[in-house]
């Protein structure tokens, strides 16, 4: 260890006293360094007014929009006031001249140093499910994060299927979301709630500040059970585009349904928006990447300074109602637990049409449990059912593959009964498992452990 050399013994008794009376005096002039209640500052709720139509009090297929709890700010939840860490954020208030670009200010501080229970614990409220039914009836699950106090960042392929989505909040508090602007290159969207709603936001760091190896924590709700999770890592390296550091490659343990999650330095700022996996490293190891704010930021302020109203990405243009999202699937009759499936178009069928294969030859799908959906009068909604029929698949998904969903390369999907269906007395869900790249299975993937 480096040891300052000490004071030769010829000094005499009174110069080492002056010396030491003048380094004491030096040191009580030594400001404080700043805590981490200094880099919280409170934000005025926005001013600024925008032209897309809001979907206030909806309770369109079910959304609540029941808005979140104000509690104790010294308990480390949200208060009534925003907050955003750093000096300048991405809200309206936080939007210099000049934009959000690479010269736009950013908190460079480096201060603080929190532990991944503390960045939890003070930001986790700034951090949501989104929830969404897609254009097939599927519902699929991502995280969003919250950059002022009514909207929040997502990525573009959550939201694509659903530009209406719910955000929940770890507290499993459910608001009704409009997706107010995407771009699918960067793979990016804003989604917007009601104004006021979010008391916790969080601010992006400044890109030419990260370093390889330097520590981050990703918040979100990944797969299989879709609660609050924090994620640690590093980051390994950058993807680089015209020499700009357009994404961070990190060795976190991160998973479907983090798309759309903040990876958080140390001092709680937003190193990047985790994204997708990176399967063409030059040969290594697939690792998630997480887009920076240099590839993220300009185009995040262009949708909120100018608002548009999009529509769900499907071939027909536009999603369907409840009942034709759920006979979006055609099974044959008399399928069970076992069967390999493949898929056909059948000309004039709006539903995709699934029929009987060999399984040791290629198929597209392979039913891997059926079950009985809960006895109730009423068909209690896709939305409902869909989640009731996601967990279920998921909890018996490695009894049949051999390998805990969390881990496996394979997906899954699954069949619910419609409205006329359930008036009839069909209880059935089916749940099959399928490649993530759509490509064949060519052998059964039961007891495989892939």
């Amino acid at each position: 260890m480096y040891r300052r050399r000490s004071l030769t013994a010829s000094l005499s008794v009174s110069l080492l006293v002056v010396l030491v009376a003048a380094f004491i005096g030096s040191v009580a002039t030594v400001p404080s360094a700043p805590t981490l209640e200094g880099l919280v500052e409170r934000a005025t709720t926005s001013t600024t007014t925008f032209a897309a139509s809001e979907r206030t009090g909806s309770t369109a297929r079910g959304r609540s929009t029941t808005p979140p709890s104000a509690s104790d700010p010294a308990s480390g939840t949200a208060s009534h006031s925003p907050e955003a860490v750093g000096p300048a954020g991405l809200g309206p208030e936080g939007i210099e001249p000049g934009g959000i670009g690479p010269e736009a200010p950013v908190d460079r501080r480096s201060t603080v140093n929190l532990s991944a229970s503390e960045i939890a614990t003070r930001l986790g409220d700034a951090v949501y499910r989104v929830e969404t039914v897609s254009c097939s009836g599927a519902a699929a699950t991502g995280s969003a994060w919250v950059i002022d106090d009514r909207h929040l960042v997502t990525n573009r392929h959550v939201v694509a299927d659903d530009p209406e989505p719910i955000m929940v909040s770890r507290r499993g508090e459910r608001l009704n979301g409009t997706v107010i602007g995407w771009s699918e290159e960067p793979d990016i969207a804003v989604v917007r709630v009601e104004a006021g709603t979010f008391d916790t936001s969080l601010k992006w760091a400044a890109t030419d500040t990260l370093t390889e190896g330097q520590r981050i924590v990703s918040l979100g709700y990944p797969v299989p059970g879709r609660d609050f999770s924090v994620t640690s890592g590093s980051i390994v390296s950058f993807q680089k585009r015209s020499g700009q550091r357009e994404a961070i490659r990190a060795d976190g343990a991160l998973d479907r349904g983090n798309s759309g999650s903040p990876a958080l330095t140390t001092e709680g700022l937003v190193a990047g928006v985790v994204t997708e996996i990176d399967e063409n490293a030059e040969g290594l190891r697939p690792v998630p990447l997480i887009f920076t704010r240099d590839a993220l930021a300009s185009v995040v302020e262009r949708m909120l300074t100018n608002p548009e109203t999009v529509r769900a990405d499907c071939e027909d243009g536009g999603d369907a109602d409840d009942e034709e999202r759920t006979k979006a699937v055609s099974l044959p009759p008399g399928v069970d637990t076992g069967a390999c499936l493949v898929r056909e178009s059948v000309a004039g069928e709006r539903a995709e049409v699934l029929r009987t294969s060999e399984c040791q030859v290629d198929h597209d799908a392979e039913i891997f449990h059926r079950f009985e959906a809960e006895e109730s009068v009423d068909h209690p909604g896709v939305r409902a059912l869909d989640e009731t029929a996601r967990s279920t698949c998921e909890q018996q998904f490695g009894d049949y593959v051999g390998l805990d969903f969390a881990f496996s390369v394979l997906d899954i999907d699954f069949r619910t009964p419609t409205v006329a269906e359930w008036s009839d007395g069909d209880r059935t869900v089916f749940c099959w498992l399928q490649r993530v790249d759509s490509e064949p299975l060519i052998r059964s993937a039961r007891g495989a452990g892939i």
